[in-house]
């Protein structure tokens, strides 16, 4: 349920970046504190607490503990749905706020949550990010081909009903999300293409064979902390914002028989890959068929044969086969830029916002 007044919305948001990016405190994530919440919102508490019953009354948040010092954990929010699309059963995660919405999609071996951090400073703003088949939530149905995330992008946004929001995809993501804008050209107002996984087109002549060691990737692990014990000072990881690689070690497991596995298996990652690059993964048509404003940030190049997986894959004139594109380079990040540096990311995505 979601409430109508725009002052108890404003308090959600609030309460959505404390429960997430608070410091008053060590606390469980989707928690905040009545003292981090009143100072952070300005309010009295005659103002506060009427729009936090509203909420309460929505079921969006609990409160326990005794006045001054309550705790307010969010319920529901992100809200999990799932949709059956194209043979696949997809999960979308939603967090509430005002319109125009955005709609994330996440790359390859990567999943919705690994967004939370850039969400956590749009709080306030309607915020969709899909799970593609294969990865986190979502079912791993086959086929894998990048046609498939494309139609599944568009197909989810159809579901949704979007209309005039802003389309936001990391590497894979952002190759889906364009894709999408193409069939759907109805939901999007613009697009933001991250360090797109979108080549030169003379590229696409058959499997890419660049990533064949993702297959060898470790698979089984005793929990979410032994993984992100183990990533935190390896490439590509170690330059992460931690909580970003919290959240994907912590979103990117699955319950096994053994423990955790990936909840995008080595196997089916790599196989996205080597399909990257077959000709029927080429979408210049579907580029020139885009008419809304398309912004492309691009990461540093490659330097080398090692650098495949962190230096930039998107063509470097990506920009100029769209019918309105833009393009900014950041030489100071990896093929990673939303895990680097989710405010960054965030405030990109703030400036395409009307209003």
């Amino acid at each position: 349920m979601i409430v109508d007044d725009r002052a108890a919305r404003k308090l959600l948001a609030v309460i959505t970046r404390q429960a997430y990016g608070g410091t008053l405190r060590s606390k469980p994530r989707g928690v905040a504190t009545m003292p981090e919440v009143h100072e952070a919102c300005g309010l009295d508490p005659d103002e506060l607490y009427p729009l936090l019953k509203k909420l309460v009354d929505a079921r969006l948040v609990s409160v326990s503990g005794e006045y001054p010092f309550e705790e307010l954990t969010l319920i529901g929010v992100p809200a999990e749905h799932r949709l059956s699309i194209n043979g696949a059963e997809l999960v979308i995660w939603e967090w509430p706020g005002d319109d125009p919405p955005v709609f994330f999609c996440h790359g390859t071996g990567l999943h919705s949550r690994c967004w939370d951090q850039v969400i956590v400073p749009l709080a306030g703003r309607r915020c969709y990010a899909l799970d593609l088949r294969g990865h986190g939530r979502s079912s791993r149905t086959p086929p894998f081909f990048w046609r498939t995330f494309g139609q599944d992008a568009a197909a989810v946004a159809q579901a949704l009903s979007l209309r005039g929001a802003l389309g936001v995809g990391h590497s894979m993501g952002g190759n889906s999300v364009t894709q999408a804008a193409a069939l759907h050209p109805e939901a999007f107002s613009a697009l933001l293409l991250i360090d797109p996984v979108i080549r030169p087109e003379s590229a696409y002549v058959g499997p890419f064979k660049g990533a064949a060691f993702v297959a060898r990737r470790r698979n089984q692990w005793s929990s979410p902390e032994e993984m992100f014990a183990s990533f935190q000072d390896r490439a590509p990881f170690a330059t992460w914002d931690r909580q970003v690689l919290r959240d994907y070690c912590e979103y990117g497991l699955l319950p096994s028989a053994n423990g955790y596995e990936l909840a995008c298996p080595p196997a089916i990652e790599a196989q996205i890959y080597e399909n990257g690059a077959l000709p029927e993964s080429n979408i210049y048509p579907e580029i020139a068929a885009v008419r809304v404003p398309v912004h492309i940030v691009r990461a540093r190049p490659v330097t080398g044969p090692s650098d495949v997986m962190r230096g930039s894959p998107t063509a470097p004139d990506l920009a100029s086969h769209f019918a309105s594109g833009t393009d900014l380079q950041l030489l100071d990040h990896s093929h990673f830029i939303p895990m680097e540096a989710p405010a960054l990311t965030a405030k990109l995505i703030n400036d395409l916002i009307p209003g």
